[in-house]
Formats: C-alpha cells, sequence, structure tokens
C-alpha cells in the first residue's frame, strides 16, 4: 500500500469508531472537536505497526501559579511515517501545548497534541481539522434527543435505518452512516 492508501485506511478505521471518539473541547468562545489521541495512536498501530513514531525534538515546561492548572508545557515533535514498509520515513514537525495540575500531565498532554497535529499533516484525521467532527457530534446528539424526546417520525425512520443497514446502537453507528441518516431525514 502506498502512504495515502494507509493513511486513507487509518481515517476509515476512526470513521468506523464512530462518536465514541470524539472529543468534545470547550475553549474561550468556541467549541472544537477532535479525535481522542488513544483512538487515532490505535488505528496508526493497527495500520502502520512499526512504520511510524515521532521524537520529542524540544521542550520547555512552566510554572504559572500556585494553585489549579498552573504547570504548562510546550513541546516541538518531529513525527515520522514510511511511505511504504521497505521505504526511508518521511517526518513532519509539529508544536503542541498543554495546561494540567502537575508538570507532567502537562507535558504529556502537550505532546499528544502536537503528535495528532503531525499526523494531520499527513492527513490523519483530517475531519477533524476540516470541521467536520463537530457537525458528526451533532447529528449524534440531535438524534439522541429526538429518540429521547420520543420523537415518532424519528424513531420510525431509525428503526428502518437500522435494519436496512445492520446497524447496533446510535452510539456506535460510524461517522459517515450518522451523517447519511441525518442527511436522509434532514435532521437539524
Amino acid at each position: 500500500m502506498t502512504l495515502w492508501e494507509r493513511v486513507e485506511k487509518v481515517n476509515e478505521l476512526l470513521d468506523k469508531k464512530g462518536v465514541k471518539v470524539i472529543q468534545e473541547i470547550k475553549g474561550a468562545g468556541r467549541t472544537l472537536y477532535g479525535f481522542t489521541p488513544q483512538a487515532v495512536f490505535d488505528a496508526m498501530n493497527e495500520v502502520f505497526g512499526s512504520d511510524w513514531g515521532y521524537e520529542v525534538v524540544e521542550y520547555k515546561e512552566s510554572q504559572l501559579g500556585d494553585k489549579g492548572m498552573n504547570s504548562y508545557g510546550l513541546v516541538r515533535v518531529r513525527v515520522w511515517v514510511k511511505p511504504e514498509p521497505d521505504k526511508e520515513p518521511v517526518s513532519r514537525e509539529a508544536f503542541g501545548g498543554s495546561r494540567n495540575n502537575s508538570i507532567g500531565d502537562a507535558l504529556k498532554g502537550a505532546v499528544t497534541d502536537a503528535v495528532q497535529k503531525g499526523l494531520a499533516m499527513f492527513s490523519v484525521g483530517r475531519v477533524a481539522y476540516e470541521g467536520e467532527l463537530g457537525h458528526y457530534y451533532q447529528c449524534y446528539q440531535k438524534i439522541a434527543e429526538k429518540l429521547k424526546a420520543g420523537d415518532s417520525a424519528v424513531k420510525k425512520a431509525y428503526s428502518e435505518f437500522v435494519k436496512k443497514h445492520g446497524l447496533g446502537r446510535l452510539r456506535e453507528w460510524s461517522l459517515s452512516k450518522l451523517a447519511e441518516f441525518c442527511e436522509e431525514y434532514k435532521i437539524k
């Protein structure tokens, strides 16, 4: 497989995991959505095995105060992947930062942030950086709310869709099936 085919396989695995691997990150005046780091790393390990990795190029740690989230870590990592098993690796560098209660946790958070950003430069998890994960997450939330509220039209559509596609519980649907359902039944 080529690098692009391997990356597409990773993205397919992330799609199949559904909303359970989406994290909602609330920030100053906005909400971002991303894949959980463990989901990305598991998908990379499954597809690339030992043909990918990273190294911390440099890091900085700071104490910002004496209470609460007072530790800050900033890292620069070099993420590498082998385009094919017998080829030389190619790499990208990315920065990541994290604030936490301890410097160890802040640095760990900064590393996972930077590694995911580096992998994104290879298009891993690109729907997150294209802003699509929020749509999937909100679609899931709207379906769940309508089902819980007893919306009979949505319950009927849901039942038919599950039967037609051989799906299980809503939380386990792939992201693409969620989008298909919301589009087909005009869930807004």
